[in-house]
């Protein structure tokens, strides 16, 4: 990991490093012939979660509509 300038700049450097990792996680074997696929799956949903908070507030096309992508509530 560098030192970033921007908050965008992070972000991209940390989304692609989860997914190199999630791909690692898929291609590893156990012993019974698995890999491990719920560490993978965590860290698509962090990229999922990353990408959402990112590009919150901008417009986007769905199915041919525009839609404001909103930031989550809890």
């Amino acid at each position: 990991m560098t030192l970033h300038k921007s908050m965008s700049s992070m972000a991209a450097e940390v989304i692609e490093e989860y997914l190199r990792t999630a791909q690692f996680c898929l291609e590893f074997r156990k012993q019974d012939g698995g890999c491990l696929g719920y560490p993978a799956t965590l860290l698509l949903l962090c990229v999922a979660n990353a990408l959402g908070s990112y590009l919150a507030g901008e417009s986007v096309t769905i199915e041919g509509k525009p839609q404001l992508l909103r930031q989550g509530t809890t």
